[in-house]
């Protein structure tokens, strides 16, 4: 009789532990879970709060865009624009163009540029036959 109740001690003691062991095990599953998910919401507020930022900022640089759109608009930047840029003048209004003298060198650059084929050609001729024959 004896073998068996320290058998059924054996039995109740073996069969404690791997309860304790189940138990302390599923607790451990759950707090890692939990901790995984705290971590997954502490991201996205964190996104949540740099998108926020964002919206901020755009709202900002559309609401600057919109006030410059608004002072462009206006007839007398138009104007402006369109003398500066564009080169346009009002009906019976003289245009004067003062050029520096880097503006000058680019205008001829320009006009020597728009020589025509065969004039690039007797040049380009006319180079090489001074480069082989000097005299």
């Amino acid at each position: 009789m004896r073998k068996k109740s320290t058998k059924k001690k054996f039995f109740k003691i073996v069969g404690r532990w791997i309860l304790t062991i189940i138990l302390v095990s599923a607790v451990g599953f759950l707090l890692w879970e939990n901790f995984k998910s705290f971590q997954k919401y502490m991201e996205s507020k964190r996104a949540k709060n740099d998108l926020k930022q964002q919206v901020i900022e755009l709202q900002k640089k559309k609401q600057n865009l919109q006030q410059k759109l608004q002072e462009v608009e206006t007839e007398e930047n138009l104007e402006e624009v369109a003398r500066e840029e564009l080169s346009l003048k009002k009906e019976g209004e003289e245009v004067y163009a003062v050029l520096s003298s880097e503006e000058e060198k680019q205008e001829i650059a320009k006009e020597t540029k728009k020589k025509s084929l065969w004039e690039q050609v007797k040049n380009f001729i006319g180079n090489s036959l001074a480069l082989i024959n000097p005299f």
